[in-house]
Order: C-alpha cells, then sequence, then structure tokens
C-alpha cells in the first residue's frame, strides 16, 4: 500500500510512468438494470487498457448478465485507463441469425467494425492507478452513458 503509493507520487508522467506496471488480471463479473427489455438485450462487455481491447462472451437475452470472466493485460503501465464498456448485440438489428453472425465477428476482431454495429449501454473508466490499495475484494462501478453524470447502473 504505502511503498506503492509513494513510488505513484513520486512519478511525475512520461517515461518514467511507464517503469510502474505489469500484468494486469481484470474479472468482469455482471452487470444489473441495464436499459432494455430481457428478451432482446444481449449484452458483453468491451474491456480496453492502451491499445489492448478485449470482451466478454455474449449473454443472451438479459438486463443482468453474469459473465464471471477473467481477463488478462500484459505489461501494463500503472498510469493507464482501464475503459470497460457495456454494449447490446441486440442493437444491431435484424435476425436472430445476422445477431449470432455478429456474435462471431466480435469473437474473430474485439476491437473492429462489428462493435460499432452494437448499442452503447454505459461505460466506466478506471484509472489503474487508483487501484493500487484494492484488495482482491470486487468492487462495484457504475456505468455512465455518454453524457457525463448520466447513471446506467
Amino acid at each position: 500500500g504505502g511503498r506503492a503509493q509513494a513510488v505513484l507520487d513520486s512519478i511525475s508522467g512520461g517515461d518514467a510512468a511507464l517503469l510502474v506496471g505489469g500484468d494486469l488480471t481484470v474479472l468482469v463479473a455482471r452487470a444489473e438494470g441495464l436499459p432494455g427489455d430481457g428478451r432482446s438485450t444481449h449484452a458483453f462487455a468491451r474491456v480496453s487498457v492502451g491499445n489492448t481491447v478485449q470482451h466478454t462472451p455474449v449473454v443472451w437475452q438479459s438486463e443482468a448478465p453474469h459473465w464471471d470472466e477473467k481477463l488478462s493485460f500484459k505489461e501494463v503501465s500503472v498510469s493507464a485507463e482501464l475503459v470497460v464498456e457495456v454494449r447490446d448485440l441486440g442493437g444491431s438489428g435484424g435476425s436472430k441469425a445476422a445477431t449470432k453472425a455478429a456474435s462471431r465477428a466480435l469473437s474473430e476482431d474485439p476491437g473492429g467494425d462489428a462493435v460499432r454495429q452494437t448499442r452503447f449501454l454505459g461505460r466506466a473508466e478506471v484509472p489503474l492507478a487508483s487501484t493500487l490499495t484494492i484488495t482482491n475484494e470486487p468492487r462495484w462501478y457504475t456505468l455512465m452513458r455518454r453524457a457525463a453524470g448520466e447513471d446506467v447502473a
């Protein structure tokens, strides 16, 4: 706790910020109270740290998806930011076959064009420096809409 914070406090940015960090494992547990109707909401979480993007599997027909998905990121700087976007594959429109095809496209290219065809549900931004003192206890983050201050769940 104290030593890590002292090291962080001594960093003024730039190249020095790259010296503190390591591998990062993120457990994306679940979401609650997502907008939409459960029958047509097919939610997944898109998680990015720097230029690395991964996503959870799609949970079909749920406004309260449970993923319990561990995502690993290598050589992460403590000055980076973890961004979690929850998106709805159902927002891509079309038939069930088209929705399943979109799910396959997401699996093949998590940062690609398929994401832009999904519906944005909310976003949480977590500066990794703020997580240095967090224990292994689960931590909830409120999803924000695109407009600051507009809570999702």
